[in-house]
């Protein structure tokens, strides 16, 4: 599955759950309305003035709670929408690391680590990368590092390292990925 396939196909099932989600909070939403203005109308019944004035207080307090509490719940929607769509980058990062995109990525960032720290590079990574690493740089010492991918370049001295880890560059760029994720998927900023 390409890159672009994987992103429509994470669009398709956000925008799924999405409206899902969405169309569960306006039924609660409109439950919480609907059983405040019932409630609200059986005051009225009574008929006292007195009660007519505590009832359209109560009315209002109950109206104000319930969309108050519909915001919540569309925000918490929301939100698990987000983490949804997070989780799925994840997986794909993770299935990435199967092709020749991943290999790129490590040749890159190798290559780049090196011409910036200059001389010897030590490279950490997951134990898994360790032979893709030496087919694509065989002079440089590779270490153990719990990763899901991705590396750390450490200079010769010891003293200046590149982080370019899965988890680091996600890190790095979340407020951003999920700014991106909010947009694309509720079409307005958060």
């Amino acid at each position: 599955m390409g890159l672009d396939e994987l992103i429509e196909d994470i669009k398709r099932d956000t925008e799924q759950r999405r409206e899902e989600i969405l169309e569960e909070a306006r039924k609660k939403a409109d439950e919480i309305l609907e059983q405040a203005r019932a409630e609200v109308e059986k005051i009225l019944r009574a008929g006292e003035e007195d009660a007519k004035r505590l009832a359209e207080s109560e009315r209002r307090e109950r109206l104000s709670s319930a969309r108050l509490q519909a915001g919540r719940i569309v925000a918490e929607a929301r939100e698990e929408v987000v983490e949804r769509a997070i989780s799925r980058m994840w997986e794909h990062l993770l299935e990435l690391k199967k092709g020749e995109e991943y290999k790129e990525f490590l040749r890159k960032v190798i290559e780049q680590g090196k011409s910036e720290l200059g001389g010897k590079v030590y490279v950490s990574a997951s134990p898994e990368d360790f032979e893709l690493i030496k087919s694509i740089a065989p002079d440089v010492e590779i270490s153990e590092l719990d990763t899901k991918g991705g590396v750390v370049l450490t200079s010769e001295d010891r003293k200046v390292w590149i982080e370019s880890t899965f988890e680091s560059l996600m890190a790095e760029n979340m407020e951003k990925i999920r700014l991106m994720i909010y947009e694309h998927v509720f079409g307005e900023a958060k």
